[in-house]
């Protein structure tokens, strides 16, 4: 007679730390990155628009730290330009604690840092800030490039003559040429 799914054992993996819960999953402490202000606003519109629901918060800029060093510490600006050239800006730390909260934040929870330069960073990453109707833009953009098929690069980055770059996607790479 064959088994059914019910008679196949199941092992539940653990953890060796004990169990968690979902609330402690999204808590401040579980990532270095969260944000007050703005992390936590997105995980709640995140789970509403899971339910099916319209988020509850409308979040004024797109926050995104940025790698500006190599693994060795030298600097490297080759990301934080790109994020430059889609209208992105460095995000100073004492404007992101300033009361009148033009980004609505509170890196006082945060464990970023001012740099010499006054900007907040975290490790070898740059926070950056880009205005709402600019980052739906590039992610429609993104989307679009992504449902027309477009692999690899998105059409958003330049060459050093400031021409698109686009990559070849597999079927066309293996197709014969004339």
């Amino acid at each position: 007679m064959p088994k059914t799914n019910k008679d196949i054992p199941f092992a539940q993996p653990r953890s060796i730390f004990g169990d968690f819960s979902e609330e402690h999953l999204n808590s401040p402490d579980h990532s270095d990155f969260f944000i007050q202000g703005y992390s936590d606003k997105k995980i709640k519109n995140e789970h509403a628009m899971a339910k099916g629901k319209r988020p509850p918060f409308l979040l004024k800029f797109r926050l995104q730290y940025v790698l500006s060093q190599r693994a060795d510490g030298r600097a490297d600006r080759r990301k934080v330009s790109e994020f430059l050239k889609k209208r992105y800006f460095i995000v100073k730390y004492d404007e992101a604690l300033d009361e009148s909260g033009k980004l609505g934040i509170d890196l006082t929870t945060s464990p970023a840092l001012k740099d010499a330069d006054g900007n907040a960073c975290l490790a070898e990453y740059l926070l950056m800030a880009c205005p709402a109707d600019m980052a739906a833009r590039w992610d429609h953009e993104n989307r679009a490039a992504i449902d027309a098929g477009v692999s690899g690069v998105l059409p958003t980055q330049v060459d050093i003559n400031g021409d698109p770059i686009f990559t070849l996607n597999e079927e066309e790479f293996s197709a014969p040429r004339a």
